[in-house]
């Protein structure tokens, strides 16, 4: 009996570490980039530079965080707090950029 409120207790652990990593990839979209104004031609313009380098980083970053959750979900817990840190500074970090 156990047994399976454990595995219940993991499932829930995994489906909040993907929401959180999603919401992660998320905040990491909305504040990558720079808006950069063309005046050289008319009328002027704009285009967003440097987006997919940030998106990029925020997505290997989540992955190592996502990662150390499952990895630790099942094998040795103590690594899995590395994971869940990660995702929280990730997280208020993006909320405060």
């Amino acid at each position: 009996m156990g047994h399976l409120r454990q595995d219940w207790w993991r499932w829930v652990r995994g489906l909040l570490a993907a929401l959180l990593g999603y919401l992660v990839i998320a905040l990491f979209v909305m504040h990558s980039g720079r808006i950069v104004f063309d005046t050289s031609v008319t009328p002027p313009t704009h285009q967003i530079v440097g987006r997919l380098p940030g998106i990029l980083v925020g997505a290997v970053a989540t992955a190592f965080a996502l990662s150390c959750i499952f990895v630790s979900m099942w094998k040795r817990w103590d690594f899995e707090i590395v994971g869940w840190l990660l995702l929280l500074v990730f997280i208020f970090g993006g909320i405060g950029h």
